[in-house]
């Protein structure tokens, strides 16, 4: 127990309802109504405060308890409460879940192909699309925007990219804790810029000002595209009546000219 992570809570799980507000009542017809068990499985149950969707975290008696509420509860993304369909989460708070986020996933792709991909940096608890959840814009509700989520125990770092399957280029990976990598090979001390594996025409400066226009920095454009600065001699100014003589005036740069 002394060495377990602060986030693993023995023998308990977390339900997202979302924007549903759900009574504890509701809670019960749902969760317990058709339970056998002539006491109630749960060692505590609590209403997350301070939370913008509505979460409850329920404790169990036993092991066995938590385990067979998750296998009942745990793949379902909804329940019926008072009559309507509301979208739920099951989240197993017993192992330390990090939310993983895969940037820019083709909606087509079949996700098991990922599932494969990341069991080589741990356990995966729960893989699925992100989806938009906007009251204001509840057409939108259930699309996908691009995002697949997945919560798993990692127990090898993940890169910020990584490639498999039909991806040419590297899609970006995200999470909590994170250690940022380079995007050609992975080496957590640089960015893709700075990176020695890339052409040494990319990343060599003094082959940026020797390029062709558009490739040059704008101070070798300026030199070198300028039209000639034209120099205007002042006439020299008289003198008033205490002055002996005439002050010649520098050359000055015609304002016009000047880039």
């Amino acid at each position: 127990m002394g060495s377990e992570s602060p986030d693993v809570w023995p023998r308990t799980a977390e339900i997202s309802f979302g924007n549903t507000e759900v009574t504890k009542h509701e809670f019960y017809e749902c969760f317990e109504h058709d339970s056998n068990e002539s006491d109630s499985i749960f060692d505590a149950v609590s209403r997350l405060p301070g939370r913008a969707i509505c979460v409850f975290r329920i404790g169990f008696k036993t092991v066995n308890d938590h385990i067979e509420f998750l296998n009942k509860f745990s793949a379902k993304e909804s329940v019926v409460i008072s009559g309507k369909e509301v979208k739920i989460r099951v989240r197993d708070r017993s192992v330390n879940l990090v939310r993983v986020r895969i940037q820019h996933f083709k909606f087509d792709d079949d996700l098991s192909l990922l599932n494969k991909r990341l069991r080589e940096y741990g356990v995966i608890s729960r893989i699925f699309w992100d989806t938009y959840q906007d009251r204001s814009l509840l057409r939108w509700n259930g699309i996908k925007t691009g995002i697949v989520n997945v919560d798993m125990e990692i127990h090898k770092s993940i890169p910020s990219y990584i490639t498999f399957g039909s991806y040419k280029e590297p899609i970006m990976v995200s999470y909590a804790g994170q250690m940022h990598t380079c995007r050609m090979c992975d080496s957590p001390i640089h960015v893709l810029a700075n990176c020695p594996k890339q052409p040494r025409s990319l990343t060599n400066p003094s082959t940026i000002s020797k390029g062709p226009i558009g490739t040059r920095s704008y101070s070798s454009v300026l030199l070198t595209n300028r039209d000639p600065v034209r120099i205007t001699v002042r006439k020299p100014q008289e003198t008033g009546p205490i002055g002996g003589g005439q002050m010649p005036i520098a050359p000055t740069v015609d304002a016009d000219t000047f880039p």
